[in-house]
């Protein structure tokens, strides 16, 4: 079933930088010949750092009346004719659609209503567009994923001070077992709109969605692609807390850097290695994830000088070394970790 065109749209910037902004409001010149725009502006809000990008999705969702949204990154070079591509695409059976993946991207109130809003425990802004990809393919509604590369510059990103954490947190919200994603209990509940809007449920644009299967994409986005690959059950995996102490060693040896994880029970960490320069000038040497049982060994090439080791676990920074240097005699850390147990399908 064909949807008719709404009249109005909500155009959400999630830039705190207004005049940067309303560079791109130039970009869609004569976007209000085609709707009755409403303009939702995160740097009229509030211009500093918020701690996930979900958190800015899930404001703008509050804030509007439209119930048809389009989001926009500052990175992104955007157009009226896109605008109007992601509506056309709401309106012929599509649940979510996007011009550049989460950069230019648009879907309905309806779908919030029907899977929750994004995950704000997903601090420093990393996957949970994987977290929410994967909750659509649950549902088992189609959307229309482009990532036309063209229109998203390349720029050197500003490190967030916990990028690893959602890296760490992710696999104990969704536990692969057997090629299998199943939601774990500690992640049972999602977030909700207000009662308000959750209750003005829009039905018809229900019903106007087509299954996943008529999904469409130009399959250049890697999370579209391991989403599209996943099976996702419904049933919830059950977990406890184990406590167990683990060793994590450190040595430069011959111009690497050598790191040894040692811990009875099966877990793993995420290695966040940076320049050490203050945050704008921070760059990432490198990342890795360390998925290990016990004495297990992890190498990287390495110049010589002053670096800032952080480790995440489960979503917690459980060791920061914000002045590591090459030159230091080897060091040896003792973490006590609370490690989740997976138990039984339910």
């Amino acid at each position: 079933m064909r949807l008719e065109r709404p009249n109005k749209i909500a155009i959400c910037f999630v830039d705190g930088n207004k005049e940067r902004t309303l560079e791109q409001v130039k970009q869609l010149e004569g976007i209000e010949d085609d709707f009755t725009v409403e303009w939702n502006f995160r740097a009229d809000k509030f211009s500093g750092s918020y701690s996930n990008f979900s958190q800015l999705v899930n404001e703008a969702v509050v804030e509007t009346s439209s119930e048809f949204m389009v989001f926009i990154n500052p990175k992104t070079n955007i157009s009226r004719e896109d605008v109007n591509r992601l509506i056309d695409d709401l309106c012929n059976g599509f649940a979510w659609s996007s011009i550049c993946s989460f950069g230019f991207w648009a879907t309905t109130k309806e779908l919030f209503r029907q899977i929750g809003l994004m995950d704000e425990r997903f601090i420093g802004s990393e996957w949970e567009d994987n977290d929410f990809a994967i909750r659509m393919k649950q549902f088992g509604k189609a959307i229309n994923w482009r990532f036309e590369i063209q229109k998203y510059p390349w720029s050197k990103p500003i490190l967030p001070q916990m990028r690893g954490l959602t890296a760490s947190l992710y696999p104990t919200k969704w536990h692969q077992r057997d090629g299998v994603y199943y939601r774990t209990d500690q992640f049972r509940e999602e977030k909700r709109l207000p009662k308000i809007i959750q209750d003005r449920g829009r039905l018809d644009i229900c019903a106007s969605w087509l299954d996943w299967s008529a999904t469409s994409s130009d399959n250049v986005s890697h999370v579209f692609q391991e989403t599209n690959n996943a099976t996702v059950s419904d049933k919830i995996v059950s977990t406890s807390k184990i406590k167990a102490n683990a060793l994590f060693n450190i040595k430069y040896v011959d111009g690497s850097i050598k790191i040894e994880f040692i811990c009875g029970v099966p877990t793993g960490l995420i290695v966040i290695l940076t320049n050490g320069l203050p945050i704008g000038e921070e760059r990432l040497v490198t990342d890795q994830y360390m998925d290990f049982n016990s004495n297990r060994w992890w190498a990287c090439e390495l110049n010589p000088g002053i670096y800032d080791i952080r480790v995440f676990h489960e979503g917690k920074l459980v060791l920061n070394n914000m002045a590591y240097n090459t030159s230091d005699p080897d060091i040896e850390y003792k973490l006590g970790l609370n490690i989740t147990q997976f138990g039984e399908v339910n």
